[in-house]
């Protein structure tokens, strides 16, 4: 059996799946909403639809005939013997058809987070060679999803690089309006310092001029007494007989 169509796809996966992926067209900011049928439309899910039809893809009949010795060992999990094998049919015929399979599974490995040879650019590579030399084949619709994904995916890791440049500004930023503010803390409690030890200074001295002046009247007290009793003296001697 070849998948060739969006119908025959959908015979293979499981209603719900169905629903999921072909559910029909709706705008990016639209919710949503119940079908006449009572189901709920879903957006294209790129990821999903790669996902949901993998699976199939891997196992329908189309693919277990003609098998090639990379397959046998992609089944088996030796995923860098497998992508090396891949690489290698791919190289000795790049137009055999069946080499839309090698150059979607290539994709997949490349893909992979746990692959040895993971690796997105190479993956995008394969689905973009996938698409312009088998445009019709079995792979087109995963491979244009995969593709899809893998450019949204740049989008959001290019967004999240500027966000991340604009955050590490920030943080320079506020490290160095930190670093003002506290240079600025320290000025000031250094002011605080000299301003208090100048009033301390202003206190000691307004002490000491109090000091002096009781000194000052005391003296001043002093020195009238003084002068009074040398009045008191001289009057006596005046008064007194030669």
């Amino acid at each position: 059996m070849t998948i060739t169509s969006r119908r025959t796809l959908s015979r293979l996966l499981p209603p719900l799946f169905r629903n999921l992926i072909f559910c029909p067209s709706r705008s990016r900011n639209s919710s949503p909403s119940p079908s006449p049928s009572g189901r709920i439309a879903l957006p294209a899910l790129p990821v999903l639809v790669v996902l949901l039809t993998l699976p199939g893809l891997l196992a329908c009949s189309s693919l277990q005939s003609n098998r090639s010795p990379a397959d046998s060992l992609y089944d088996r999990g030796e995923l860098a013997a497998a992508e090396e094998a891949y690489r290698e049919a791919v190289r000795e015929d790049p137009a055999a058809p069946q080499h839309a399979r090698s150059l979607f599974r290539l994709a997949v490995l490349y893909t992979l987070e746990d692959s040895p040879v993971h690796d997105s650019e190479q993956a995008v590579s394969c689905l973009s060679r996938l698409l312009a030399q088998f445009p019709h084949s079995e792979y087109t619709l995963p491979a244009r999803a995969m593709l899809a994904q893998y450019r949204h995916t740049g989008d959001l890791e290019r967004r999240l690089a500027r966000g991340s440049e604009v955050l590490e500004s920030t943080r320079r930023d506020l490290a160095q309006v930190r670093g003002e503010l506290e240079t600025a803390r320290a000025a000031a409690t250094r002011s605080e310092a000299k301003s208090l030890q100048l009033m301390q200074q202003i206190e000691d001295q307004r002490h000491r001029l109090a000091a002096q002046a009781e000194d000052l009247e005391r003296s001043t007290r002093r020195a009238a007494r003084l002068e009074r009793e040398l009045e008191e003296l001289k009057r006596i001697d005046l008064g007194s007989p030669p």
